[in-house]
This record gives C-alpha cells, sequence and structure tokens, in this order.
C-alpha cells in the first residue's frame, strides 16, 4: 500500500478523505457525530492507551464494565437479561457466526485487503470458522482525574489467533425520536460514527436500527476532524446496520446483527452471550437458527 507521508497516510485512506471533504457537512451543529479519531498508519488493540496518554485519562477495565450505564432507565420496558448484558458487559462470553451474502464475500475480502487488516479495525469475519473458537471482549473506561467516565470502548479480537475485530466507543445519544446508541469506530484521521435509535419489544427485546434519512439523526457516517483538517465534516452513508438482542425459548441470551448497503443485504451476524459463570459456549456445530422478527 502506497505511503504519502505523515500528513496524508496511505493513499487508500487518502482518497477516501478527500471523497468525505468534497462531499460531506459541517459538524459544527451535530457534536454528537464527533468522537475518538486515529492516527495514520494503524489503529490497533492498543488504541485506547494512547487516547488515555493524549488526553491524560485513567483506563479502568472492570471485571463488570458495561457498555451502557442503568439501561433499564434508558430503555423502559426492556427485558431484565438484556438490560444486564448492557450494564455488566465484561462478565459475557460472546459466541458468534457469521453469514456473508455469496455475492458481496468478495466486497468484504477487498475491505480487509485495502484497509481492516493494515489497520486492526473492523475486521469482520469473513468465515464462519474464524470465530469458531469464540471472542475475547474487553470493556473499558477512560476516566478523568475526578473519576468521571469520558469514553467507553469495548474491544474484541479472535480468541484463537488474536487479531482485532473491533475497537469502538459506545455510549447513549439523543436523537429526534428518542434515545439511542453511538458506536465511534476511529479510523485514520477520522471515524465512522453509528448512531442507533433503540426500540423496546413486546417480550422485552432491544432493536436498535441504524436507518435513517435526515443528517445528524440514525445512520452511519465517515467523519474528519483534527489536524490536517481545518474544519469537522461528515458524510452520511448508505450502510444501515440492525441488531436485535432478546432472551429465546431455552432462555438463552441472543443477538442477531444485520448489514445492509442501501437496502442489500450483504452480512448477518448471530450471536450467543453468556455470562462467564455459566456453562461452556456451544461448539460450532451448534449455531443457532432464531425466528425473523
Amino acid at each position: 500500500m502506497l505511503w504519502l507521508g505523515e500528513r496524508r497516510g496511505y493513499l487508500s485512506d487518502w482518497i477516501t478523505q478527500q471523497w468525505v471533504r468534497a462531499t460531506g457537512r459541517s459538524l459544527d451543529d451535530h457534536p454528537h457525530l464527533l468522537g475518538p479519531v486515529g492516527t495514520r498508519r494503524r489503529i490497533g488493540f492498543d488504541q485506547p492507551e494512547q487516547l488515555a496518554d493524549a488526553l491524560n485519562l485513567t483506563l479502568d477495565t472492570s471485571p463488570s464494565g458495561g457498555l451502557l450505564q442503568d439501561s433499564a432507565a434508558l430503555f423502559p420496558g426492556i427485558h431484565p437479561r438484556v438490560a444486564e448484558f448492557y450494564d455488566e458487559t465484561s462478565r459475557y462470553e460472546l459466541q458468534v457466526w457469521s453469514s456473508w451474502r455469496g455475492p458481496f464475500r468478495p466486497f468484504g475480502q477487498l475491505l480487509g485487503a485495502l484497509f481492516s487488516r493494515r489497520l486492526e479495525q473492523m475486521n469482520v469475519p469473513l468465515d464462519g470458522l474464524d470465530t469458531a473458537w469464540g471472542l475475547h471482549g474487553e470493556v473499558t473506561h477512560l476516566r478523568d482525574p475526578s473519576g468521571q467516565v469520558q469514553y467507553t470502548v469495548w474491544r474484541r479480537r479472535l480468541r484463537r489467533t488474536g487479531r482485532v475485530l473491533f475497537v469502538g466507543y459506545y455510549s447513549e445519544v439523543t436523537l429526534p425520536d428518542g434515545p439511542g446508541v453511538r458506536i465511534v469506530f476511529p479510523l485514520p484521521g477520522g471515524n465512522l460514527t453509528v448512531l442507533m435509535a433503540a426500540t423496546v419489544g413486546p417480550a422485552g427485546e432491544l432493536q436498535l436500527s441504524s436507518h435513517g434519512r435526515t443528517f445528524g439523526g440514525a445512520g452511519g457516517y465517515f467523519t474528519l476532524a483534527g489536524p490536517p483538517h481545518r474544519r469537522a465534516v461528515g458524510r452520511m452513508i448508505p450502510l444501515h446496520e440492525d441488531i436485535v438482542v432478546w432472551v429465546d425459548e431455552r432462555s438463552e441470551l441472543r443477538a442477531r446483527h444485520t448489514l445492509r448497503l442501501w437496502h442489500l443485504h450483504f452480512l448477518e451476524l448471530q450471536y450467543l452471550m453468556r455470562r462467564t459463570d455459566q456453562t461452556a459456549a456451544p461448539t460450532v456445530n451448534e449455531q443457532p437458527t432464531p425466528a425473523r422478527r
């Protein structure tokens, strides 16, 4: 991959940034789209440590750390088990199965070759066997000198190989339709920010969706912020995500994560989440097939 120097970074990253700068909108009126950004060369599992050093923050990796605080109050009617997962995420182990739609698999391989493997960020599994040994997840809170949480980051990597899958910053956000979840994935000179509107289903399942058409509302955004960018800008992109977290008929906690480009479904991830004090996670042959919702 061609390196253009510290100011521009790699060619593929620079081209993407030029597109966002040329077609994006100012973020002056949308501060909720601003979030941690990455360095030019890589993101990696240690990105939160770099951010903490730069901002004089302390890392707190608690064995009971959660992505959100008090999910029951944030999402009234949510099933207690689902709320517990978001409030005490570190206590859970995840088993995941991935399913790509055939025509899009080469697209995933291209993204991996150009960006994901080099950056050690957003490495979506390309094969179900990639995750057969499970994931290692770690929730870390970045606290200021007063002890207040400034950032909550969830880092995940493959247990068998150690390859980094995601480094994402999670927080609650208020959207035009009510409360939601914001996820920020640092990228060189900017980030991918996903704003997901939340609803609670009749059985207490949490439904998160990034489908939206209004800038600043639910949706996916590429953003640029900080040097060498003169102003913070963002570009809404046609990436739509749906996540459903529910308790099944066997009292197992499950999730389904569906990703689409425009309206074309290209990837589905199925999760089984168990507390670490429960029995061992299933083998790869126990892949769940939950009913569509």
